[in-house]
Formats: structure tokens, C-alpha cells, sequence
């Protein structure tokens, strides 16, 4: 008796149910990694204006982070990884991966409070970030939506 190998779920899909599939992940990555962007500059740009809503914020502010990243994570993975698996462009996944990599270590350094520097590198850090993340599912959607009848 033969034992086949196991086939990625990825392999039975053509290109046109697999563009059609994943290009609302690429719409609401691009959302989400807008909200994390304008929770990063308009968050400190508030507190600067209006210091009596760092009283409003109280301590759900720090679990925004965690909420925004468990959302990120995911979608980031379900986003790319299968692109990279139907197009065999792994070099695809280096650019989204750096980018998760760094809000996760943003993340974490800033709940042990070891952030040199966290008022200005934390949001810093996390908006190049959110940047680069933004033009990886920009990157993904166009080249899902890309019609060339050579292709």
C-alpha cells in the first residue's frame, strides 16, 4: 500500500479562484493596517493636545495593542502565505514577515517596559511598520488584480 503525501490546501487552487478568494483579505490587511497607523500618529498627537485623555484611555489603551497585532498576525499570514505557495515567490513572505516581526518585538519590549526611549521609538517603530505593511497588501491586491493576457 502506497502512502500519498499530504497536499497543501493551496495546490487546488487556480489563479482565478484564488485571486477572487483572497482579494478581501488584501482590502481589510490595507483597513487594518490603516487603524494601526492612525492609532500611532493621533493617539500621541491627542495626549500632546488634550492631556486629561490619558485619563480616558486608562489601562485598555496597551490592550489595543495586543487586540490590533492578533488581528494583524493572522490576516498578515492568511494574506501572503498562500501567494507565496501558488506563485512559488518565496521572497514575497521576507518583506510582510520583517514587518509582523517588528510590531510583535515592539509589542513585547514595550509590556516589560524595556524600550529605550518607548514614547518616541514605540510609535516610531510600529508606523514604519504599519507603512510597510500597507505597501505589502497594496503589493499583493495589485498583483492579484494584475490582468495580462500573456499570463
Amino acid at each position: 500500500m502506497k502512502i500519498s503525501p499530504k497536499k497543501s490546501p493551496f495546490k487546488s487552487l487556480n489563479k482565478h479562484s484564488y485571486n477572487k478568494n483572497f482579494q478581501l483579505l488584501d482590502k481589510f490587511g490595507l483597513s487594518v493596517s490603516l487603524l494601526c497607523l492612525a492609532h500611532c500618529i493621533l493617539v500621541p498627537i491627542l495626549l500632546l493636545l488634550l492631556p486629561s485623555y490619558s485619563l480616558l484611555l486608562g489601562s485598555w489603551h496597551g490592550h489595543v495593542h495586543i487586540y490590533l497585532y492578533f488581528i494583524i498576525l493572522p490576516l498578515s499570514l492568511i494574506a501572503f502565505i498562500p501567494r507565496a505557495v501558488v506563485d512559488k515567490q518565496w521572497e514575497f513572505l521576507w518583506g510582510p514577515g520583517c514587518a509582523v516581526l517588528v510590531l510583535g518585538m515592539t509589542m513585547y519590549l514595550h509590556s516589560l517596559n524595556q524600550l529605550p526611549f518607548a514614547h518616541i521609538a514605540e510609535p516610531l517603530l510600529t508606523s514604519i511598520a504599519s507603512f510597510a505593511l500597507i505597501y505589502f497588501h497594496w503589493r499583493n491586491f495589485t498583483l492579484r488584480n494584475h490582468k495580462c493576457p500573456k499570463c
